[in-house]
């Protein structure tokens, strides 16, 4: 049976948009979209063992029954991630949201440089889409995406940040070295930076140019077709696993919830570390991201 591999591998990010730009591909004519992604986290897509050409037929056999359509997407969005597991397949709730966690100390080994070269050697002739999105945005996301399978009582911003699911966030945030790696490796000209904001703010023309990059006719996104993932309110996962406070906290006050005010604030300091990040990726992409409210 045939194969017909991927044009465009998405490497992510999670919380950026994906569930929204796959449900466009699969309602557009011309595209075809997988998710065999999850293969690059395992051990055979490990080039060291099984060499570059040993991975190409591994990953190119997962594409026997694909569709053959003009273009052919396979997302999946953890790659971006840079992580890889060592004698597991499967992303563990167990493994990556350990309270106080080292990375590297079990199956969770941040390998950004070899995860992209295994992209690579599976699919050297590629192009390469990620998305990102502002910092205090995407820390945000990705703690209430993870709220109720941290296991603590508290289930604190700490908390989140501590384990590896949450370390891996904060590093990866700084998105130009990211970019870099896969510039190094597939040519800036093959990988294309979309931020999410754009889709939020000029759909239109952020699709115009996706499709352009994809080397497909623009279609309108319908508004039946539309699925955008925003997650639970902050409030509401926390009204959840909140203790009913007893008439002493009450009488002092004690009990309530943080005022959402000094949340966003904790977020807009963690996410200034990123503003040098930002200033070369802005450089790098021709866009000042400051305008589309990333730290500066």
């Amino acid at each position: 049976m045939a194969q017909n591999p991927p044009h465009v591998v998405y490497v992510g990010l999670q919380k950026t948009g994906s569930t929204y730009l796959r449900h466009y591909f699969y309602n557009h004519p011309d595209i075809h979209c997988s998710r065999h992604g999850k293969f690059f986290q395992t051990d055979a897509a490990d080039v060291a063992q099984h060499g570059s050409d040993g991975v190409r037929s591994r990953y190119e056999a997962l594409f026997a029954a694909e569709a053959a359509k003009p273009c052919r997407i396979d997302m999946y969005e953890a790659i971006g991630m840079g992580y890889v597991l060592k004698g597991i397949d499967d992303w563990s709730e167990r493994e990556f949201l350990r309270v106080n966690e080292a990375l590297n100390a079990r199956h969770i080994v941040y390998a950004p440089r070899q995860m992209a070269e295994r992209v690579h050697a599976a699919a050297p002739d590629a192009k390469v889409l990620l998305t990102i999105r502002n910092q205090a945005g995407w820390i945000d996301s990705n703690y209430r995406h993870y709220f109720e399978q941290i296991p603590t009582e508290g289930k604190t911003l700490a908390d989140f940040l501590s384990t590896p699911e949450g370390k891996l966030v904060l590093d990866v945030a700084a998105f130009d070295r990211v970019v870099d790696i896969y510039d190094q490796l597939f040519g800036a000209d093959r990988v294309l930076v979309l931020p999410l904001e754009r889709l939020e703010n000029e759909e239109d023309a952020a699709f115009r140019e996706l499709c352009a990059f994809l080397g497909v006719a623009q279609v309108s996104y319908r508004r039946d077709d539309k699925n955008l993932n925003q997650g639970r309110p902050l409030d509401a996962l926390k009204n959840v696993y909140a203790k009913p406070a007893g008439w002493l906290d009450r009488w002092v006050g004690r009990g309530c919830q943080a005022p959402d005010k000094q949340y966003q604030e904790m977020l807009g300091h963690l996410s200034r570390v990123y503003a040098a990040s930002n200033a070369r990726l802005s450089s790098r992409l021709g866009v000042n991201l400051a305008d589309l409210g990333y730290p500066a």
